[in-house]
């Protein structure tokens, strides 16, 4: 920019260049700055949360459908029945299921004609992060036997840990309160 000054003292007329925004200038662009920044990690900051409350709802959903599957069968269809929870299960609970399986499920199924139908009537999310979820599911489980044919409703509370592995949630723990 350049500024034509007239000198009164001496009547000569003299061009200076100014290369020096104004300070209004200066204050204008960092605050402009400040404010793209800010506006940045805010937006970051909400896909951040709506990402982990995406997780969280999709993990209490697997939850959900996932304890009802795990802990209905009938003797009909006994052994399709655990190979379909046996998908809904990972780490250590694996095993744990297997031994409560073929100690209790198969031979209580089998022998007494046990038949059992559970449904998720509450959940509520204990804790969660993007990688594992742990909740409190309240469960009704309806049963019938060959000797108690009339169908017995029970409320249970079960305390689930979903971990998420091979792409989706699976039941890495579930303990009965």
């Amino acid at each position: 920019m350049t500024d034509i000054v007239n000198e009164p003292e001496t009547g000569v007329t003299t061009q200076t260049s100014s290369r020096r925004p104004p300070v209004r200038l200066l204050v204008l662009g960092a605050l402009v700055a400040v404010s793209a920044v800010l506006v940045a990690l805010l937006g970051w900051q909400s896909l951040s949360d709506r990402r982990a409350q995406d997780a969280r709802d999709q993990a209490l959903a697997a939850a959900r459908s996932d304890a009802a599957v795990v802990l209905s069968y009938t003797p009909r269809t006994l052994d399709s029945d655990l190979a379909r929870s046996r998908q809904l299960i990972s780490g250590e609970f694996s095993a744990k299921f297997d031994q409560l399986a073929s100690s209790v499920v198969e031979p209580a199924t089998k022998q007494a004609g046990l038949a059992t139908t559970a449904k998720v009537v509450r959940a509520a999310v204990i804790d969660a992060n993007p990688e594992q979820m742990h909740a409190l599911l309240y469960i009704s489980q309806t049963s019938t036997s060959t000797s108690q044919p009339q169908p017995k409703t029970t409320a249970n509370q079960v305390k689930v840990t979903m971990t998420k592995a091979r792409g989706q949630w699976l039941i890495s723990e579930m303990q009965p309160l």
